[in-house]
């Protein structure tokens, strides 16, 4: 006497379902690069937090331009980042208003709404 098993309906599913998602998603991990105004507003932020560490070592007024290549000491790497859509380095800027893109007024104002 030979006894043929049928798989249950809920297995069928779950083998399915699992190939589906097999199928959707992405081989080694996230394929996405970071766009250049979200890789630029990064870099901003790291020159404010920079520059906030400085006026707390100096306590400057928070109307000096403060120059970029200054803070290297407070910057991960020791190195003044710069804009991926240029060769511009960021300009000298104030505590206060905080650094500007030289490639992008989009990417300043990037930085200025996710700021306030």
């Amino acid at each position: 006497m030979q006894v043929i098993l049928k798989p249950h309906k809920s297995v069928l599913c779950v083998c399915a379902l699992n190939v589906f998602i097999a199928l959707l998603a992405p081989s080694g991990g996230c394929s996405r690069k970071p766009s250049a105004q979200s890789v630029c507003v990064q870099n901003m932020q790291q020159l404010w937090e920079a520059a906030r560490a400085q006026f707390r070592v100096r306590r400057g007024a928070d109307d000096l331009l403060i120059n970029p290549s200054e803070l290297t000491n407070y910057l991960r790497g020791g190195v003044a980042p710069i804009c991926p859509l240029g060769t511009n380095p960021y300009a000298p800027f104030s505590y206060r208003e905080g650094p500007k893109c030289p490639n992008s007024d989009a990417h300043t104002q990037a930085l200025r709404s996710g700021r306030s």
